[in-house]
């Protein structure tokens, strides 16, 4: 079985998941589910997080931003 990740974990690698704003490119229409919430949200149901990934950015300003895909169990 996979190792479970840590909030402390997951936050110092991948700080895409823990961005509380949207980009600065979104328009005013589009909703940010923060992913910390959703991670609480799967928590409660039994389910933590065992894998990250993260889209690499060339682009600086993204930074933070990018796509993230995290695995539960």
């Amino acid at each position: 079985m996979s190792q479970v990740l840590s909030m402390a974990d997951l936050q110092s690698k991948w700080p895409a998941a823990f961005t509380e704003i949207p980009h600065d490119s979104r328009s005013d229409r589009f909703v940010h589910i923060p992913t910390e919430r959703i991670i609480e949200q799967m928590a409660r149901k039994d389910l933590l997080p065992v894998q990250v990934s993260a889209a690499n950015t060339r682009d600086q300003s993204r930074w933070g931003f990018q796509k993230h895909l995290i695995r539960f169990r």
